[in-house]
């Protein structure tokens, strides 16, 4: 995607922009705009100002990234809002979206002239814009954006927020598997301090002892293992060679929880049955 326009301004050049899939001016916004109920209208300009806003505006056109492959458009979906904390606005209740986020979803129906859209991943935005909870009105932003049939595959252990998709963005909810998993194991220098703890615990020759302590000592350092494990519930002291002996089981210990911790093994792919040691796990 990054080959392409995103609507991430920090990945934009000049040739991106000027290649984009879509540019919307001022006079094809406005006919959608004025379209709008009343209320709607007066809460985009109050939040985002005169159309068509500042937000991805190159050249008084708002530009529309992503890819056209055959009749299919791939993108992002557009953010809830442009700030310095942008992830701040996506559950906000009364935060307008863009006029750029209008035009973006406007495009699609009115231009591109898609028959459907599908969102994948959980969880998208749209289902989180101002408006009621359920029976949406013309005035809720989620029914002001979402006119085509939304097709969106959910993961099975969220619900909640597959309902609330169903509910003010209009879904049809595809359920899939969560993803098959495993244990974190160890690898790399966790792995080798790990091995460097378990020949401290049985060598007897104390010049080897010390110089595995050592060891250990820096491999903690260097991996900051120190400052995970400093917080109070662990240990509440640093680290040092004088405490070393009375806190290695503690060190240990954290790390065996780490090796064995049960984490997503990659994304469940639709249409693959789990099988042998990923349906055990």
């Amino acid at each position: 995607m990054l080959k392409y326009a995103t609507n991430d301004k920090r990945f934009l050049t000049e040739d991106l922009i000027n290649s984009t899939v879509g540019k919307i001016d001022k006079v094809q916004y406005e006919n959608w705009f004025n379209n709008l109920s009343n209320k709607v209208i007066e809460k985009l300009i109050k939040d985002w100002g005169d159309i068509p806003g500042e937000v991805m505006n190159f050249n008084n056109k708002l530009i529309i990234p992503g890819i056209i492959n055959g009749n299919i458009f791939i993108s992002v979906q557009p953010p809830r809002g442009f700030s310095e904390n942008p992830s701040a606005l996506y559950h906000s209740p009364d935060m307008a979206p863009t006029h750029y986020y209008i035009a973006y979803y406007k495009w699609i129906k009115e231009v591109f002239k898609a028959d459907a859209i599908m969102h994948i991943g959980k969880h998208g935005n749209l289902e989180w814009l101002p408006g009621k909870c359920a029976g949406l009105s013309k005035n809720c932003y989620p029914d002001v954006n979402m006119e085509l049939p939304n097709i969106y595959p959910y993961i099975v252990n969220n619900p909640g927020e597959g309902t609330q998709a169903k509910r003010r963005s209009y879904a049809t909810i595809i359920t899939h598997l969560i993803p098959p998993m495993t244990t974190s194991d160890l690898y790399g220098d966790l792995a080798q301090l790990e091995k460097d703890i378990d020949e401290y615990y049985i060598v007897e020759e104390i010049e080897k002892k010390n110089i595995l302590k050592e060891n250990i000592l820096n491999k903690i350092k260097e991996l900051k293992l120190d400052e995970d494990l400093l917080d109070g519930n662990i240990i509440n002291e640093e680290i040092n060679l004088k405490n070393f002996e009375k806190l290695l089981n503690k060190i240990h210990d954290y790390i065996e929880n780490l090796k064995n911790r049960q984490i997503n093994e990659g994304l469940h792919i639709m249409g693959n049955v789990l099988k042998e040691d990923k349906l055990i796990n």
